[in-house]
């Protein structure tokens, strides 16, 4: 039997296979698929799935998967039509209705996609990545009250029986240790909750900040105990409170005055402005789709319109990506300063350094709700580069969003382009 990689016409493969040994053949080529996905070999992992559509007639998991390969492509159009041929086929199935909604908010239609995910709930109430996808759609276009309620069963915490999962009634008195979850990003944003918790009747609030964090929110909230509490102490997770306080949002950044300035003068003779950059954030997700990566020459081609000084402020930089900074087209024209990337590392750090700059271009990550938690006169004029699919955080659409008022918003379309005029946009901007 020859591979796909060998011969990826769907008829040659199974023409001559009767038709008791389907069922088998299927299976062989979903591994195929599986395994060319795997290795991000989009062609032949096509070819095994619609291969294996005609080993066996009317199964609609190896058209679901095509669609998904089709997404990977960039192939948005044909992957929705093959989710909807998907769902065609064996409407009672879940998890067709969920790749169908997946297709579409990959696509950049969410408010599709919601229904979709809604029906796959129908058939199976249990189904987590639905409601994970659900959750992120509905908060992508302002259903908050909606969108928080279905991130209680967000898939990094899954089904936990010993966390609550009704809201605070009216009335109620008590101590709770509140677990940091996710990223150091989101205990930022979930922060916001706490003085909500408070006046919901929180008499006594624990964190166990993590390391990193702690210093800067213990600038932001003396008042709450650091560590675990102890048994008296209700546990509650940092991403359930918007739901727990039935308060959606959305709500104010916490806030935390950076701690010192640097002089200009006196340690740099770099000219302004001074222009933060930070290309990447995190690891790239297969399961989620997010991979907050920009070419960092495009950022460059900023600081070059502005003939500034371009100050990364890129954590774990790597000797490849500085040399790509320094070999810049036009460097002549613009100064470079490594001083900010040394902190980038230490969040504390990083929040004063921030506060030191003219503007930041970046993607989404931490420092972004480092600049947020900054008050207005210390905070440097920000962009943000959203990849697609976007954080839940920074909405569908639109050039800002209302979790980080006056930050300006810039959007990845589907396909992976940016709009043209981007980066004379920023420009124009901080300038003005």
């Amino acid at each position: 039997m020859t591979a796909p990689a060998e011969n990826p016409s769907a008829g040659a493969l199974v023409s001559d296979l009767p038709i008791a040994s389907g069922h088998r053949m299927a299976s062989r080529l979903n591994t195929w698929g599986a395994d060319a996905r795997v290795r991000d070999d989009f062609e032949n992992a096509a070819a095994a799935y619609e291969a294996a559509q005609w080993a066996i007639p009317g199964n609609p998991s190896p058209i679901s998967n095509l669609a998904e390969i089709l997404v990977h492509q960039g192939r948005h159009d044909e992957a929705i039509a093959a989710a909807e041929m998907a769902c065609r086929i064996d409407p009672e199935v879940a998890e067709v209705w969920y790749g169908l909604g997946k297709t579409l908010w990959a696509a950049g239609d969410p408010e599709r996609a919601i229904p979709c995910f809604s029906e796959a709930l129908r058939r199976e109430q249990g189904h987590v990545m639905a409601l994970h996808n659900l959750a992120i759609c509905c908060l992508a276009t302002e259903r908050f009250e909606a969108g928080w309620s279905a991130y209680r069963w967000r898939v990094t915490v899954a089904h936990r029986p010993d966390v609550p999962r009704i809201p605070i009634p009216a009335g109620w008195k008590g101590r709770v240790h509140v677990a940091c979850e996710q990223g150091l990003g989101d205990v930022l944003f979930f922060a916001r909750w706490l003085p909500i918790l408070r006046e919901k009747g929180a008499e006594e609030i624990w964190c166990a900040w993590p390391t990193k964090i702690a210093p800067v929110m213990r600038r932001a909230f003396p008042g709450v105990l650091e560590g675990f509490g102890d048994d008296g102490c209700i546990d509650m997770r940092m991403g359930d409170l918007p739901f727990l306080t039935q308060t959606p949002g959305p709500l104010p950044s916490v806030v935390v005055p950076a701690a010192k300035y640097r002089s200009r003068e006196d340690a740099f003779r770099c000219r302004a402005p001074w222009v933060g950059l930070t290309w990447r954030a995190g690891a790239p997700s297969r399961r989620f789709g997010l991979n907050k990566r920009v070419d960092p020459k495009t950022l460059l081609s900023v600081v070059a319109g502005l003939g500034g000084t371009a100050c990364p402020v890129q954590r774990g930089i790597t000797n490849d990506e500085i040399e790509t900074l320094h070999d810049y087209p036009g460097r002549s024209t613009w100064d470079f300063m490594l001083e900010a990337n040394e902190e980038a590392d230490d969040p504390a750090e990083a929040l004063d350094s921030i506060a030191d700059l003219d503007a930041y271009v970046t993607v989404s990550n931490t420092n972004v709700h480092l600049l947020a938690a900054l008050p207005e006169a210390q905070r440097p004029k920000c962009h943000v580069l959203v990849t697609h699919p976007p954080e839940h955080r920074w909405l569908s659409a639109g050039d800002s969003s209302p979790w980080f008022p006056g930050i300006k918003v810039h959007r990845q379309r589907p396909d992976g382009s940016w709009p043209a005029d981007m980066v004379q946009r920023i420009v124009e901007d901080i300038r003005a």
